[in-house]
């Protein structure tokens, strides 16, 4: 048996932000594009969340990359695990490792390491993180999550996701 990987050439979404989405020439433009890339990180999400009940735990701009034919895709599942039931907290993995995500992109609980809270909702960190980058694909990158109040530069009809 041989095993063969193939990839495909990507770019990190950080860099897709900064370099091909800016020459893009109309907003509407833009905002179809990134709205693409959004549908596919949540199609990835809800797999990974609803049929597999994993957490992801590292949503950033740093692990979703962007193909050369505008797809997006969820990489950077360094710390993906499990809901222990027993212990009702997310895996041991995602809670030793929770560093590795910046603190800009946790909810109020997990930067509070309140496990019981994460593990109730195996969904809820990854979506607040995945709402952290929406803002920033339409703002610019933030410096401090304080900043992800300030949704006024989401197109309204993503605000009600």
């Amino acid at each position: 048996g041989e095993t063969v990987i193939v990839t495909e050439k990507v770019v990190t979404l950080e860099y897709w932000l900064r370099e091909v989405l800016q020459k893009m020439e109309s907003q509407k433009q833009k905002n179809m594009a990134i709205s693409w890339g959004l549908h596919c990180i949540l199609k990835a999400l809800a797999f990974l969340n609803n049929d597999c009940k994993l957490i992801h735990g590292n949503i950033s701009l740093d692990s979703i990359f962007v193909t050369v034919g505008g797809d997006w895709k969820l990489g950077g599942l360094y710390i993906v695990g499990e809901v222990d039931t027993i212990e009702r907290a997310p895996c041991r993995l995602f809670r030793e490792h929770s560093n590795i995500l910046a603190n800009k992109y946790k909810p109020p609980e997990r930067q509070k390491n309140q496990w019981n809270a994460v593990a109730r909702s195996v969904h809820g960190s990854d979506i607040w993180a995945l709402g952290c980058v929406m803002f920033e694909c339409f703002n610019g990158i933030a410096t401090d999550s304080n900043e992800f109040m300030q949704t006024s530069r989401i197109p309204s009809f993503l605000r009600k996701l």
